[in-house]
């Protein structure tokens, strides 16, 4: 789960350290859903993990 969410942190740095609210705007879901899918303390649906990495510009297809 810890590794996760470093991934998933990770992931949005490279995408050019977006803040939660600007990710927000991308996808269907809260600053704050997407801030506590990469929070650690537990593992987020897969519909959050793939709005997260679409909203950092991730691949979503693959």
């Amino acid at each position: 789960m810890q590794r996760f969410a470093h991934d998933l942190r990770l992931l949005r740095q490279e995408g050019g350290g977006l803040t939660y609210r600007a990710m927000a705007r991308e996808v269907a879901y809260s600053a704050v859903t997407l801030s506590r899918a990469a929070s650690g303390k537990q593992l987020p649906s897969l519909e959050v993990a793939l709005a997260y990495v679409q909203a950092c510009g991730g691949d979503v297809g693959g």
